[in-house]
């Protein structure tokens, strides 16, 4: 751990947010389909339906070992001294049961217990995040039971074999399933069949939106491996600093709002926020916009590259267009949404929301259209506010620009709940632009609020245009 970087982490970062959802079952054993997944496991087993984030507590121990374990059970009630219990490893079983299954203990789809924990207790538990893993200790402990007893029993091998011979006829859908090779295909990414060694002129490849969960890892994985990038910010990992990597976000973001783009990096476009925030950026630049597999690259002054295919698929990227007296709800990465760089998810704590966005860092934009309503017509636009992040009676300080033009001084506090900003005759005929210029934000972590290190200024969950 020392020599891989772990204690380099702040120990606020080695907490992580899912204790209590991800979490196991108590028919886990019985149930041949992770929750969120289509792929049975079993041949003759349907599926139980079960809560959302029990997939890390999968652990379905098949035919043969449901057969194994039941024959087991019924040897070691009729001979009672057939095996001595050793309690200190029952201890450890139980326990890492109660771990697995969390204060929220589910039944199939049905939750039949729920015990609220403090933040206190929760913290240490956090650590833990996916507890439903541990249900994998208790599933082997119960395999070795049951083998100990065959072999205290003197059962017939025979019998052994079938129950082998069971678990791989229920278990030989996956083996007969292309899943994996199916990835490996689709992973395949023959990015650059345009230029062939274009790729071999830059040394770093970096996202525009770097986090521990990339939702493009896998899909650039083959770019990855098969090239000798020097430095890349793309990766899963368990932990990592947070605080470190919004403010590295927000140095990227800075760099690009300059158009200060490295000419040996390739940028990986991850969300259509970015993406109409780079289309805008880059309008009379001689960079290369390219979508590869549905994944969008920036190739700089790669816009020669471009085929009438890639300027095609350039011009179809689209901004959001105002709607007069139409209230919009905001979702971070919408195709159709008004976001640009320097926001993030709408979570928070321990509530996971998928509405609204948080500024992130000291700038976050919005990008609109304004092609078919003339700037006369539009008065204001107001936003809802859900929360703002404040130190106690300290105000959050907001200078606002219009496509970078000063508009006003906002101060916001923990009550407010509304933005208007005044745009009458300032909008100009195309694309516009809003900057929130953040001046003091904070992390939730720095309140002891949350192991959240993101610095965090407001978070809006719907605007309208009048």
């Amino acid at each position: 751990m020392y020599v891989s970087g772990y204690f380099i982490l702040p120990s606020t970062d080695t907490l992580g947010y899912g204790f209590g959802i991800y979490k196991a079952n108590l028919l886990t054993f019985f149930d041949p389909v992770p929750s969120g997944s289509n792929f049975n496991w079993s041949l003759f087993l349907p599926d139980i339906k079960n809560n959302f984030g029990e997939h890390e507590g999968f652990a379905y121990l098949g035919i043969g070992g449901i057969l194994l374990l039941f024959i087991s059970l019924i040897l070691c009630i009729n001979k009672k001294n057939l095996i001595k219990i050793h309690y200190k490893y029952l201890t450890i079983v139980i326990i890492f049961l109660l771990i697995s299954l969390s204060n929220n203990v589910g039944f199939a789809h049905i939750q039949i217990v729920n015990i609220p924990i403090s933040n206190y207790l929760y913290a240490p538990l956090s650590i833990i995040r996916a507890s439903g893993r541990f249900i994998w200790i208790v599933y082997y402990a119960l395999i070795l039971f049951a083998l100990i007893i065959f072999y205290k029993s003197k059962i017939r091998k025979e019998y052994l074999i079938f129950a082998l011979v069971l678990q791989i006829i229920d278990t030989s859908v996956f083996f007969k399933n292309k899943t994996i090779n199916d990835i490996d295909l689709k992973n395949e990414n023959n990015l650059f069949n345009f230029e062939k060694n274009l790729i071999n002129n830059y040394s770093k490849i970096y996202s525009t939106y770097s986090s521990d969960n990339s939702k493009i890892f896998y899909q650039v994985s083959d770019i990855l491996m098969k090239n000798s990038f020097e430095k890349t910010n793309i990766f899963r990992l368990g932990r990592y600093d947070r605080a470190e990597q919004s403010v590295n976000k927000s140095n990227l973001y800075s760099k690009m709002l300059d158009l200060n783009f490295d000419t040996d990096t390739i940028y990986v476009i991850e969300n259509f926020d970015h993406l109409r925030h780079v289309k805008h950026l880059i309008k009379d630049l001689n960079h290369g916009l390219f979508n590869k597999q549905n994944i969008w690259y920036l190739i700089p002054e790669g816009k020669n590259l471009m085929s009438p295919i890639d300027l095609k698929k350039k011009d179809e990227i689209d901004f959001y267009e105002i709607t007069l007296n139409s209230k919009e709800n905001i979702y971070f990465k919408d195709k159709k949404g008004i976001l640009g760089f320097g926001w993030s998810h709408g979570s928070y704590g321990k509530v996971y929301n998928n509405s609204g966005a948080w500024t992130e860092g000291n700038k976050s934009f919005l990008i609109f259209n304004n092609d078919e309503i003339s700037d006369l017509k539009v008065e204001s636009v107001s936003f809802e506010i859900l929360q703002v992040m404040n130190v106690n009676n300290s105000p959050l300080n907001i200078n606002v620009y219009l496509n970078n033009k000063f508009l006003t001084k906002i101060k916001l506090d923990k009550y407010d709940k509304k933005i208007q900003l005044n745009l009458q005759k300032k909008l100009k005929k195309g694309v516009n632009e809003i900057l929130f210029e953040i001046l003091n934000p904070i992390t939730p972590v720095s309140k002891l609020e949350s192991v959240d290190g993101r610095l965090l200024g407001f978070k809006i969950n719907s605007f309208i245009f009048n």
